[in-house]
């Protein structure tokens, strides 16, 4: 019995990655038909109804503008959602797990634990000399 949620390739994947690349090319082609065949050859061929010339540079410049404006507009939500600098918040919250709060057995490794404020000020800015 295989787990569901494993990442690795099973058949019934693997067919619907095949079938998804093939109606990725098969839909750029069409794409590309459309765009530069002139609307005489597409009407003697039996297509009437399609979109205008246009939106074969508007469609993929509004993608390319939405895929450079997603970054910055992620930035901005991400500084508006998080602390200002001077709020305590910054520095710990309810769901901290302070590493004394865990027994220390020997020869194991330390669980997983949030490192106090003047711990890392210490090690990082005591000994520095200019």
């Amino acid at each position: 019995m295989t787990n569901q949620n494993s990442p690795s390739p099973t058949p019934k994947r693997a067919i619907y990655g095949f079938v998804l690349y093939l109606s990725a090319h098969l839909a750029f082609l069409i794409y590309v038909l459309w765009a530069f065949l002139p609307d005489e050859l597409l009407r003697a061929a039996g297509f009437t109804y399609y979109p205008n010339k246009h939106w074969a540079i508007t469609f993929p410049f509004t993608l390319f503008l939405g895929f450079l404006l997603a970054f910055p507009i992620y930035m901005i939500l991400s500084y508006f959602k998080s602390a200002p600098l001077n709020s305590l918040d910054t520095i710990t919250d309810n769901y901290a797990k302070d590493l004394k709060t865990f027994p220390i057995v020997e020869g194991q490794i330390s669980p997983i634990a949030d490192l106090n404020i003047s711990h890392i000020n210490r090690n990082l800015y005591l000994d520095y000399k200019l």
